[in-house]
């Protein structure tokens, strides 16, 4: 992340951040010897592509850090108040939208 200050020349008007998810599950099964995940039909009927522990701890670690960046330290967007607004949009992907909850 570019490190910015209130002092810099110029007027931010917009930041645009686009990102994947997270780590996440394979979407399909794992072959029979690869014994990395389960083999049981129940755990791929549920977690198949969904985020895991791990990759929604890196979506909310990058969030705290941009807003340490940005907010607490550069003082580039209120932290509170003023007519500055945050908008997340993400597909309807469960993956994506848990990865836009943690992130947030």
């Amino acid at each position: 992340l570019p490190r910015l200050d209130a002092g810099s020349a110029g007027t931010l008007r917009r930041v645009v951040v686009v990102f994947r998810h997270g780590a996440r599950f394979p979407t399909k099964p794992t072959p029979p010897l690869d014994t990395s995940f389960p083999q049981d039909p129940a755990f791929w009927r549920v977690s198949a592509g969904h985020l895991t522990q791990h990759g929604a701890a890196q979506l909310r670690h990058l969030g705290r850090e941009m807003r340490r960046r940005y907010i607490d330290e550069a003082a580039l967007v209120p932290a509170e108040g003023g007519d500055v607004g945050v908008a997340m949009y993400s597909s309807m992907v469960q993956r994506a939208i848990q990865s836009a909850y943690a992130f947030a």
